[in-house]
């Protein structure tokens, strides 16, 4: 009898620690697989493993044009996640690494700070009082568009005291309109409302992909910001200009290096279209991206492991170097930290101590193709530093095509 009970409390225990397990793995799996993925007619989601879809695959023939949903279980028999499955077809680009320069007019002006001005005996902000904030961006004022620093010191400094209507876009994206009556500052005897405003960023960065079929290229993995308030900066007018690596900074662990460079010509060699969250996107007129196109992977095809980066470290041309992808993160929350890279090329480390500021956009190439780009460096570890899925990159450049064409 005492067997028997000690054998029945055994079991039990191992049950309850079977059950932790499993509910376990089930919390793992779930967190770590995405809500939507992209599959072609010779791939598949390619889990393997202990995960796989209802009905053992995905019934890609019924994807066409269409959007389908598949049961993700763990070990064929408990479930998992339901995710939505689209077919697309195979991609192929041609990968860059080679610098460009960036030139960029926002639409409207943006807000970098707000601060008082003397009124005789009296400190007052106007627009302050208004409700102006840092990262807001001023659009127009009585109606006319804002697009210049110099529009708004001259509408304000002639609006002889009266009030102003001013739309604002605030940072959430949201417009407001509010009323603000400008003060003479007393040491120029000048209208002011009290804000400091820019209208424009610069600077260089690297190419990620050119689409031979579309003509359009794909560069940094990240967002343009600017560099007081953090906001992306929404393109009105933006240029492309030739650029060149003149050496580099190296990086040490807590300080950053940097691509060091100049624009190698006067007028435009392209436009961007589009700055967003995952990149810069628009077309290239005089600037090359040279080499054999490669398929872009899916980021189901992301594999921990040796893969390759092109970036130039001085001069135009981009060499290839070793790295390893220590993880992946299918449902990241951010859509330019899809992975974590380490540098491992001797030359790389020697050269630039590891990832430095401008290798921003350099693409990473595994198993023959695209698979994503550099976005990050971890500033306490500068040989390693986050990266994008290619996917992400391409599905904004496929954006800015139909809204194109």
């Amino acid at each position: 009898m005492k067997l028997l009970k000690n054998f029945v409390r055994t079991s039990a225990a191992l049950a309850v620690i079977a059950c932790g397990l499993l509910w376990g793995a089930i919390t793992t799996s779930y967190n770590s697989i995405a809500e939507s993925y992209y599959v072609t007619s010779n791939s598949d989601l390619g889990f393997g493993g202990f995960i796989s879809a209802a009905g053992s695959s995905v019934p890609i023939s019924s994807a066409d044009d269409a959007k389908i949903k598949t049961e993700l279980k763990l070990f064929g028999v408990f479930p998992i996640k339901t995710v939505t499955v689209s077919k697309i077809d195979v991609k192929r680009v041609v990968p860059g690494g080679i610098p460009f320069g960036i030139k960029m007019l926002s639409n409207g002006v943006l807000v970098t700070e707000t601060g008082f001005i003397q009124c005789g005996n009296t400190a007052v902000c106007p627009a302050k009082d208004a409700g102006i904030k840092a990262s807001d961006v001023i659009v127009s004022i009585n109606g006319k568009k804002m697009q210049s620093n110099s529009d708004v010191i001259k509408t304000v400094a002639s609006s002889g005291g009266k009030a102003l209507e001013v739309l604002l876009k605030k940072s959430g994206g949201e417009t407001r309109l509010v009323k603000i009556t400008p003060v003479k500052d007393s040491f120029d005897d000048t209208y002011k409302i009290g804000v400091w405003v820019r209208d424009s960023s610069a600077g260089i960065g690297t190419v990620t992909f050119y689409d031979p079929e579309s003509e359009l290229f794909a560069g940094l993995g990240h967002a343009v910001c600017d560099s007081t308030t953090g906001e992306i900066i929404s393109v009105s007018e933006g240029k492309v200009v030739g650029a060149q690596i003149d050496g580099v900074t190296a990086s040490r662990d807590g300080s950053p290096g940097q691509l060091n460079g100049h624009f190698a010509t006067v007028g435009s060699t392209g436009s961007i279209l589009k700055n967003d969250e995952t990149g810069v996107y628009g077309q290239l007129s005089q600037v090359k991206v040279v080499g054999d196109s490669v398929e872009v992977a899916l980021k189901q095809e992301v594999k921990t492991g040796k893969a390759t980066i092109l970036t130039t470290l001085n001069g135009l041309e981009p060499e290839e170097y070793e790295i390893e992808i220590e993880k992946i993160s299918l449902n990241a929350d951010r859509a330019t930290k899809n992975m974590v890279v380490k540098i491992t090329d001797k030359r790389l480390l020697e050269k630039a101590g590891g990832i430095v500021q401008g290798m921003s956009g350099s693409p990473i190439l595994q198993n023959g193709k695209l698979v994503g780009a550099v976005t990050h460096v971890f500033v306490n570890d500068c040989t390693r530093g986050y990266g994008i899925f290619a996917e992400n990159m391409l599905e904004s450049a496929q954006s800015v095509y139909k809204k194109a064409s």
